[in-house]
């Protein structure tokens, strides 16, 4: 099983996974960062279609999801995913445990 470090590439949609500094060392081997998320083409779920697969990758290799959304629109779109807000101040943090 290969890291799910790296960037992520499906159609016009991109992304980067990483160990997030926010996360206390003895608990980065579980949980990835999503972020620079872009997706071209609106309309064209270029974007879902990039999340499922990064969805799927994580609950094989058993990873949280950490994201930080920076609207309510990316919010909803998120909890569409199974990603739950846990923080709201000083930023939004959202969450995704893997499911079995």
């Amino acid at each position: 099983m290969h890291d799910m470090l790296g960037k992520r590439h499906f159609a016009s949609a991109t992304c980067q996974l990483r160990y997030s500094m926010a996360i206390p060392v003895e608990e980065r081997q579980a949980v990835r960062e999503v972020y620079d998320v872009k997706a071209g083409m609106k309309g064209k779920q270029h974007g879902s279609k990039l999340m499922e697969g990064i969805i799927k990758e994580a609950d094989v290799a058993k990873k949280i999801l950490m994201l930080l959304p920076d609207s309510a629109r990316l919010e909803a779109w998120y909890a569409k995913f199974g990603f739950e807000k846990v923080q709201e101040k000083p930023v939004a943090l959202m969450l995704r445990n893997p499911k079995v």
